[in-house]
């Protein structure tokens, strides 16, 4: 998991039980093709993920990716999609040695493909 190293910051051991929950079976249902039944769970462990760990924790990364990629299989792909790719963007970026370079070039290439169903095929950078 991507998330063994979440520490209870502030008394949250519940809410990092439920985020993870949420987003295991928001996967679960990803998994399966059930892309409406997915969506809320994987956007209330992000909720959950933001509060107890923090915007920049490399968790909330995945969370995004994961969020943008049920959108997208839900028809899904405007400016608030495109925001939370560039935050998980900016997040893998950040990363100590390249330690999630293969999640930053996955990213890239999710913003990629989701400005191309927008008709918005853009070349992109990451500084």
């Amino acid at each position: 998991s991507n998330y063994k190293s979440i520490k209870d910051k502030d008394g949250g051991k519940e809410e990092i039980a439920l985020g993870d929950a949420s987003a295991r079976l928001g996967f679960m249902y990803t998994r399966t093709g059930k892309f409406s039944e997915a969506e809320p769970l994987i956007a209330k462990a992000l909720e959950i993920r933001e509060k107890v760990l923090g915007m920049g924790h490399i968790g909330i990364a995945y969370t995004l990716a994961q969020l943008v990629s049920v959108h997208d299989k839900l028809g899904w792909y405007g400016d608030d999609q495109e925001a939370m790719l560039k935050r998980a963007l900016e997040i893998f970026s950040r990363s100590p040695g390249g330690q999630h370079a293969q999640e930053l070039q996955n990213t890239i290439a999710q913003l990629r493909h989701m400005r191309s169903r927008r008709g918005q095929q853009k070349s992109l950078t990451v500084s």
